[in-house]
């Protein structure tokens, strides 16, 4: 009796792929559609070198076993081997980024090709060979087989071709590697039957294609353990291509300021990681952190989203450990209906971050998201799109709004408001536009266009605003922020030859709060080329005594919202108070804003008020009509050291 049990390259093989289903079941995976086809890939891989050694030893043990159960194994293992052809054509269709919604059409071809081949290969007749040196199957069956590969082979050549520029080049390449590998150990193996390398070229070709390819690093958060902002680009395009949707659940944690601060960006890393891993236990949640303090679950329709939320937020309400100390989270949650989630992946993606991004930072709010919050999300995609729009055309104007000397009754300052046009020639409400151009960062397109326009004017017409102290000019925090903002300015100045004197650039005090340094450098430049600088918005939530002693601040605006109170005699009037002498004991001034009839005109004089602004004295102006008002007002205030770097003229 002979025997041969030739299934080294087979066991090493099988090595390397038990090896790789190890890891494959070690961590979390975002399941993409290459992914899944790859898992498939590796499935038939798998059954196909097990598949291999059994047949082989089914042979050897034919005088044991029935010839027909010898067969069955012979048969069984070709029909793997032609499973693992057809979902190589899937793999490649699927990394060809076309897969989804095509899908079940895409796979009536490998489905086919698999199908007809295990009724040949059953149908027709099976024999194998064997001796100290050779063991192989042959027969019609075994063309069947090859028939069949050879087919696969000729398909996925033809969709790598025709796709040649749409799939990544280390799919392309690993595709082509993997092609050629099946074909190469297939003419290796009808040239000399003792080197049995299919099965282990299937197996180093699977190991590559992991680590190189579909390795779950790509697509993970490394600080968190979560899955990062690619992984749910990539996640939402295939939910796209395939056609379904899934829930969102955003959290966003309130206090992890105060948890940075106390524990460190250790402590507070691994409080995020230990919250990540404990989502980990509902099975069918895909977990991704954004910006460090977010983190968005997406689950199944099938899944109940309120009943959900209910148990992650008990969960999130016990104390969490972080060292030898406990801690409580304070978070607030958006919740996106997987109904309302457009088809289209980008769109899709810049709807969750939209929302996230204007969550309520409040503890234990809720915001579930609804048909009239997306029309909402359009009409600001609108106004976003009509503000690049503006800043292309240059259809940015200025209105000016006289300040009063309240002694005097004088004007001596007007504030430069930025008005954007649409394209019917109406006005957009900076009420409207303001917030988006900041969340947007369009604001510093705005800002530099407006105050580059508004240079040009003066510079035409500085004669006729000589009489005026200064013209205040607003900066927003995201501005402030911005390294180059002070030269910028400055540049935009000397370009129209207008001297830093002419402008007062008022600044948000809340801006002030940022850490670093570039706030206050940019302050710092400007005051030392001639410009002062105000605190804009006053006293809205604290007195931020500690700004107006750092920064070379000239003056204060009291906040909007806080004057209405004062106008309306709350106790905000003692507030007000405070305020007023605190600022005339430091030597700053103050403007009064929002002042609207004689009745606040007295209450506001009865206070150390300097200045005063509001639609009593004057609604916000076009360009002739505040030129108009200067020449007819007589008796303006002291003027204007120097309007521009020439000689003021009388």
């Amino acid at each position: 009796m002979t025997y041969n049990f030739n299934i080294g390259f087979q066991a090493v093989g099988l090595i390397l792929l038990i090896m790789l289903f190890s890891v494959l079941n070690s961590r979390h995976i975002l399941k993409t559609v290459a992914y899944r086809t790859y898992n498939n890939l590796f499935k038939c891989a798998l059954l196909s070198v097990c598949l291999d050694i059994v047949s082989i030893i089914a042979i050897n043990l034919e005088p044991v076993l029935s010839n027909l159960l010898v067969s069955f194994f012979c048969r069984i293992y070709l029909v793997s081997i032609v499973a693992f052809s057809c979902s190589l054509i899937s793999y490649i269709e699927a990394s060809t980024g076309r897969f989804g919604g095509l899908a079940k059409r895409k796979l009536i071809l490998p489905y086919t090709i698999l199908g007809a081949s295990a009724i040949g290969i059953f149908a027709f007749p099976i024999a194998y060979y064997i001796n100290e040196r050779e063991i192989y199957s042959i027969g019609p069956s075994t063309n069947v087989s090859v028939a069949a590969i050879v087919l696969c082979y000729v398909i996925s050549m033809l969709i790598i071709l025709s796709n040649w520029n749409r799939m990544q080049r280390g799919r392309r390449n690993s595709a082509l590697v993997l092609l050629n590998a099946i074909i190469a150990t297939g003419m290796i193996q009808n040239l000399n039957r003792r080197f049995l390398l299919a099965s282990i070229a299937m197996s180093i070709c699977l190991v590559y294609m992991y680590f190189f390819l579909e390795n779950p690093d790509d697509y993970v958060d490394s600080r968190t353990d979560a899955f990062n902002e690619a992984g749910l680009k990539v996640f939402l395009e295939d939910q796209s291509l395939e056609g379904f949707k899934s829930h969102i659940l955003a959290y966003r944690l309130s206090n992890d300021g105060f948890i940075e601060k106390v524990f460190g960006k250790d402590g507070y890393l691994e409080l995020t990681r230990e919250i990540v891993h404990y989502l980990w236990k509902y099975s069918r949640l895909s977990i991704f952190s954004i910006n460090e303090n977010v983190l968005i679950l997406s689950f199944p329709e099938s899944m109940d989203p309120e009943k959900l939320h209910s148990e992650i937020r008990a969960d999130f309400q016990k104390k969490w450990v972080i060292g030898q100390s406990e801690v409580e989270l304070s978070f607030s949650t958006v919740y996106v209906p997987a109904k309302l989630i457009p088809d289209n992946a980008e769109e899709a993606f810049a709807s969750i971050m939209f929302f996230v991004g204007y969550m309520d930072n409040e503890t234990d709010e809720v915001f579930r998201v609804t048909e009239k919050d997306f029309e909402e999300k359009e009409k600001k995609d609108g106004i976003q799109d009509m503000l690049s729009w503006a800043i292309d055309k240059n259809f940015i104007e200025t209105a000016y709004q006289p300040i009063y000397d309240i002694k005097s009754g004088q004007m001596v300052f007007a504030e430069a408001l930025m008005r954007v046009m649409n394209e019917d020639g109406s006005f957009l409400s900076n009420r409207d536009i303001m917030p988006i151009a900041e969340k947007s960062g369009l604001i510093l397109g705005l800002g530099l266009k407006h105050f580059d326009n508004l240079c040009a004017i003066i510079s035409k017409r500085y004669a006729e605003i000589y009489s005026l102290q200064r013209i205040g000019v607003n900066l927003s925090v995201l501005e402030c922020l911005q390294k180059d903002l002070a030269d910028e300015l400055l540049a935009i100045m000397e370009k129209y030859a207008v001297s830093p004197t002419v402008f007062d650039f008022e600044i948000l005090g809340r801006a002030a709060d940022y850490p670093g340094s570039t706030i206050r450098l940019n302050i710092a430049k400007l005051v030392a080329a001639g410009s002062t600088v105000s605190l804009d918005q006053y006293g809205h939530d604290f007195l931020n005594l500690k700004t107006l002693i750092d920064l070379p601040i000239s003056k204060i605006k009291l906040n909007l919202d806080l004057m209405k109170e004062f106008m309306n005699g709350s106790s905000m009037q003692q507030v007000v108070a405070l305020i007023c002498n605190i600022a005339d004991s430091m030597g700053k001034q103050v403007v009064a804003v929002g002042v609207e009839n004689d009745a606040q005109v007295e209450k506001v004089n009865k206070f150390s008020v300097d200045y005063v602004q509001g639609n009593y004295f004057s609604e916000p102006l076009g360009e002739d009509s505040f030129f108009n008002l200067i020449r007819d007002n007589k008796h303006l205030g002291t003027g204007i050291s120097a309007y521009s770097k020439g000689t003021p003229e009388s």
